[in-house]
């Protein structure tokens, strides 16, 4: 299942802006924009709040993802009447579709945690050309947003039940030491965009409740009924102490980061 259930509301709930995916969109093809006819691979490019806008720049672009459903609303609304873009369903923790020293970029925005970093750096020193470059992108936001406070507390009940979760920007900073390593030079992380988000904490739990509490389809079988019933309403029940009117609009700052690494 992964995100199939997510992919009407997506957007609504983690999407990005037409103004933030331009500019995020931009940062990344600076990274190209010395190469020539390039292509672009994007891994977990879901609805396409990102990839849309990569895909109208004069690149060949091929977007992956493991969720149909997700696909299909990108393609709703990418035109692909040049012939220069491409979607494909594919399991990204397995290999990618694509042959050997042929992409430019290989960008991965909010999904790296979801893939074993050993096989992402495999991948990428495989498809990417020399002077390629993979770019990391992930959304932060105040700590003590109430988002923020709610997703500490989840990842502390999930732990109890022997369940770790790993944050993005952890998970991001392994796979770029391993790209380090293995001979890739570093590129420094920057923020691109910025924006301000209103909602309710009612809002976050019910996307939580009607939704897998972890997005690996593997992990997720760890959580039976029972245990995420009780997880979910133990969140609730401390968002109800901690937060108060759970009805009540919050408003919080959100910053989009990329980073990444050039393959020598």
């Amino acid at each position: 299942m992964g995100f199939d259930e997510q992919a009407d509301d997506f957007d609504k709930q983690a999407g990005l802006s037409h103004a933030a995916g331009v500019i995020i969109a931009q940062a990344i093809m600076d990274c190209a924009r010395d190469a020539t006819d390039p292509l672009v691979l994007d891994i977990g490019a879901g609805t396409g709040a990102i990839g849309y806008h990569l895909a109208s720049f004069p690149v060949r672009y091929l977007g992956l993802d493991l969720s149909r459903p997700m696909l299909e609303v990108f393609r709703t609304w990418l035109n692909q009447s040049a012939g220069r873009a491409l979607l494909a369903r594919a399991d990204c923790s397995r290999p990618w579709p694509i042959a050997d020293h042929t992409v430019s970029v290989v960008f991965a925005s909010r999904v790296a945690h979801l893939l074993d970093a050993d096989h992402v750096v495999r991948q990428v020193l495989r498809v990417c050309k020399s002077g390629g470059h993979f770019i990391l992108g992930r959304v932060s936001r105040d700590s003590q947003s109430f988002r923020s406070r709610l997703q500490r507390y989840k990842r502390a009940r999930l732990a109890e039940h022997g369940i770790a979760t790993c944050e993005g920007a952890r998970q991001i900073e392994q796979i770029l030491q391993k790209c380090a390593r293995s001979g890739c030079t570093r590129l420094a992380a920057k923020p691109v965009a910025e924006w301000s988000r209103t909602m309710t904490p009612q809002q976050a739990l019910g996307a939580w409740e009607a939704k897998p509490l972890l997005s690996s389809s593997v992990r997720a079988e760890q959580l039976d009924a029972g245990v995420r019933a009780d997880i979910l309403s133990s969140i609730r029940d401390w968002a109800q102490r901690a937060l108060g009117d759970l009805d009540q609009p919050r408003s919080f700052r959100e910053c989009y980061w990329i980073e990444g690494a050039r393959v020598n």
